[in-house]
């Protein structure tokens, strides 16, 4: 036993005392990151395939972030807090549901969901028939496109201000009835 600790002793030693050298100093390293490329144009359609349709984006929007929902997200009108959304739910969702969630949203408060679905309405695409629906809060409208396709229903979303979406409402429609699948 005396031996083995006699070859691990001074091993320890020269361990500790050179690993403390006083002179060493920490040496910063900074990486150049890689460039963020956020994802709400029309790379993820193209790169990645995961939205079968192409669409005639208006030039006054500006591509801004995406939240947890969407595939892709703009703003719009005079004060660019006007919000535009695209996303996807499994179709089984539904689309009264969806009317009735952004019912909630902007504080109406119908005597029954069915209420709601008075503010839907056939809108004609390329081939496919999407379903319009304009809701009025009392301080905020939600205008969108609800379509039912490949066992998706795609939720086209634009909210703002009762104000700046009256500026903008046919802009969005004009673009919701741009939607071309393929």
């Amino acid at each position: 036993m005396i031996p083995r600790l006699i070859l691990i002793l001074p091993a320890l030693l020269f361990t500790i005392l050179s690993g403390c050298n006083s002179a060493d100093q920490v040496v910063r390293y900074t990486a150049e990151s890689e460039q963020q490329q956020i994802l709400t144009s029309e790379l993820i359609r193209d790169r990645y395939q995961s939205v079968p349709f192409s669409w005639d984006v208006p030039g006054e929007w500006k591509s801004a972030q995406n939240d947890e929902f969407s595939k892709f997200a703009w703003l719009a009108g005079q004060s660019g807090r006007t919000r535009i959304t695209v996303s996807d739910l499994p179709a089984t969702a539904g689309i009264a549901p969806q009317v009735a969630r952004w019912g909630g949203q902007i504080g109406l408060q119908p005597e029954s969901p069915a209420e709601l679905m008075n503010s839907v309405e056939p809108l004609p695409l390329a081939g496919l028939t999407g379903q319009w629906v304009e809701l009025k809060g009392p301080t905020e409208t939600i205008l969108g496109m609800l379509l039912t396709y490949k066992e998706k229903l795609w939720v086209v979303k634009l909210r703002g201000s009762n104000e700046e979406v009256g500026s903008v409402r046919d802009q969005f429609r004009s673009f919701c009835q741009s939607w071309n699948a393929g």
